[in-house]
Parts: structure tokens; C-alpha cells; sequence
């Protein structure tokens, strides 16, 4: 009996108070899921006109000895594409960021899940 009271008193405090209920595995993992590939996506997305910028800087070629910079870089990519070429390539990478953080924090999930020690093994 004092086990059922304990049990449910972590409940409770899990779920912040009597009337709500714990979630299941399955609702947990959707969540995480969604989240990883929103965050992934995202953090593309905001992340990719740096990115393509620090790339063509990388491989630009000098032109009258002058190194290439971060506003003619940005200049000749509106130039050429407009504002939206400086996201030239970035559905290929949400996708990439967006699958990979969804492997990373499934096999984390999973792996915490593996080596959580049960109430009666301490």
C-alpha cells in the first residue's frame, strides 16, 4: 500500500497535480520527433545565407589581389539570384538537419530510457 501511495504521489508531481495524467511512451516520442525536426529545420533555415556566404568566401577566386568579402559576396548573390539566392540549397539541408536530430535525440531518448535503474534496483 505504501508502494501504490509513493507511486502515485511521483505521479502527481510529474503531471503538476491530481487531474492530469503521465503521457505515454508512444505521445513522448511523437513530441520529441516533432520537435528535433522542427528545431533541425529551423535552425537551417536561419543558419543557411551564413553559411552559403562563409562558402563562397572559401572558394572565391581573388580578383586583383583583393580577397573576397562578406558584402561583395552578399552583392554579387542578389545580383545574381536575387534576395531569395541566399537560400539557394536549403530544403536539402532542413532535410539533412531535421532527420539527423531526429536520429540523435531518438537514440539518446532510447539509450537514457536503457540505463534508467528502477525504484527497486537502488
Amino acid at each position: 500500500e505504501q508502494q501504490l501511495v509513493k507511486q502515485q504521489q511521483q505521479q502527481q508531481q510529474h503531471t503538476g497535480g491530481a487531474g492530469g495524467g503521465l503521457l505515454s511512451t508512444s505521445e513522448i516520442m511523437v513530441i520529441q520527433t516533432g520537435s528535433s525536426m522542427l528545431a533541425g529545420a529551423t535552425s537551417s533555415l536561419i543558419t543557411n545565407p551564413l553559411d552559403l556566404i562563409k562558402t563562397r568566401i572559401q572558394v572565391a577566386h581573388r580578383h586583383e589581389g583583393q580577397p573576397a568579402t562578406f558584402r561583395s559576396v552578399i552583392t554579387e548573390i542578389i545580383a545574381e539570384d536575387g534576395p531569395f539566392g541566399l537560400f539557394r540549397g536549403v530544403l536539402p539541408r532542413m532535410a539533412n538537419a531535421a532527420l539527423w536530430g531526429t536520429c540523435m535525440v531518438t537514440v539518446y531518448e532510447f539509450l537514457r530510457r536503457a540505463s534508467r535503474k528502477e525504484p527497486d534496483q537502488e
